[in-house]
């Protein structure tokens, strides 16, 4: 949600980058202080988590419209203050057909980021849950899953437990 709340930069004329700036900046140092205070409840591991990816990609997000948003500035404050001529209506024009379309593409992004990562997640969380089965949670036996998705894995050999009879695959 902070990334979408990055989109709301484009809301502020094209020549406030005091405006822009300081609505990212202050998305920008939530969202560290958002991984800080998770982080400090996740084990640490030696490697980018689903949870890093995510945060990473919305950063760079909000990295993206700030320099779009400083480079757009840059073309129409140094001539208004230095010469005290403003641009011409043709630059202005670029300028704005130039934010536009990158509100457009980083909303396009935004939307197909999390679009795919939702799909993947909840691909990861169905595979996890099949292959747990329902003894851990899971939706599935081993035995349904090779009925259901026509996985060999097989002859299987019953194993006599005090709780019951479980099956497992044994290579052939």
């Amino acid at each position: 949600t902070l990334s979408s709340f990055g989109l709301c930069a484009f809301l502020f004329p094209l020549d406030d980058l005091a405006g822009r700036s300081s609505l990212l900046l202050t998305l920008m140092l939530t969202a560290v202080a958002f991984k800080f205070l998770v982080a400090d409840s996740l084990p640490r591991v030696p490697y980018f988590t689903v949870l890093d990816k995510y945060m990473l990609t919305c950063f760079s997000l909000l990295m993206i419209i700030l320099l779009e948003s400083s480079i757009c500035s840059y073309v129409i404050l140094p001539n208004a203050i230095w010469t005290g001529i403003s641009p011409s209506e043709e630059v202005l024009n670029v300028l704005l057909i130039l934010d536009r379309v990158c509100f457009y593409t980083c909303l396009t992004l935004f939307l197909l980021f999390n679009t795919v990562f939702l799909l993947w997640v909840r691909s990861a969380l169905h595979q996890n849950n099949k292959m747990l089965g329902p003894e851990h949670g899971g939706q599935m036996s081993l035995q349904a899953m090779q009925e259901e998705d026509g996985w060999d894995f097989g002859p299987t050999i019953e194993v006599s437990t005090t709780k019951g009879k479980k099956t497992h695959p044994m290579s052939a």
